[in-house]
């Protein structure tokens, strides 16, 4: 199938994740921002793979171009097929939650995917991915905002704060390998009990006002204060359901 076109258009992150796993076995074009769109008229499929907030212009602009007998995907795990225009025929969207970076490329075999789309679609989907052993699954529409914010949990917002504990460290001048040993353990023990301690947990008031007194910056601290109480709340009905 070396021979086959596939369009990506888009090569940031998962533009050119996909490219590297993909590339062994199909002929890949990429499309990036000031290329013309005429670069892909010979490609059956054309993935599309840029930022959520530029999709729907790509996809008005792949109408304008005539382009409805194409397969076309989009690879956002926050919208779903409702954004495509009418003047398209052949559409689905996938989405991998994977953390990916175009420094650091990793395969995607015996990955989880998210899919949406008809039975066609997916039949040409799981061809593009043959050899994978992808791990497909489907969600209600609905539940776009649930999922996404899902991936935005485990991938995103833990590493805002990480970033703000390696701040933190260097202001006392402090090594970096002291916020990954304690990354690196906590996550250990996390995998083995969900239920961490801490102060937070202990509602121990004296050293969490500690904390408190500590943050200098005032809407850092007024988060900390609600993330406190927020978690309380929260630790107290997971203990009750265990």
């Amino acid at each position: 199938m070396k021979n086959k076109k596939i369009g990506i258009i888009g090569y940031g992150n998962v533009g050119k994740t996909l490219e590297y796993n993909l590339s062994p076995t199909f002929d890949i074009i990429i499309k990036q921002y000031n290329d013309s769109y005429k670069k892909l008229k010979g490609c059956e499929i054309i993935i599309i793979a840029v930022e959520d907030r530029n999709i729907v212009k790509v996809l008005e602009d792949l109408e304008k171009e005539n382009y409805s007998s194409k397969k076309i995907y989009h690879t956002s795990g926050g919208l779903d097929l409702h954004i495509f225009p009418d003047g398209l025929k052949n559409y689905g969207c996938f989405h991998f939650p994977l953390s990916m970076r175009k420094e650091n490329i990793i395969s995607l075999k015996s990955r989880y995917v998210l899919f949406q789309g008809n039975d066609q679609m997916k039949t040409i989907f799981q061809e593009i991915f043959k050899g994978f052993n992808l791990k497909i699954f489907s969600i209600d529409p609905s539940a776009q905002g649930s999922y996404h914010y899902i991936c935005s949990l485990f991938s995103n917002i833990p590493f805002y704060f990480l970033s703000l504990g390696m701040e933190h460290l260097k202001k006392l001048k402090l090594p970096d390998a002291i916020g990954e040993q304690l990354f690196d353990s906590a996550y250990k023990n996390f995998k083995e009990n969900e239920l961490l301690t801490g102060p937070i947990m202990r509602k121990d008031k004296s050293i969490l006002e500690k904390h408190f007194l500590s943050i200098r910056d005032k809407d850092e601290r007024d988060l900390y204060k609600k993330m406190t109480e927020f978690f309380q709340k929260l630790l107290n009905e997971i203990s009750n359901k265990v």
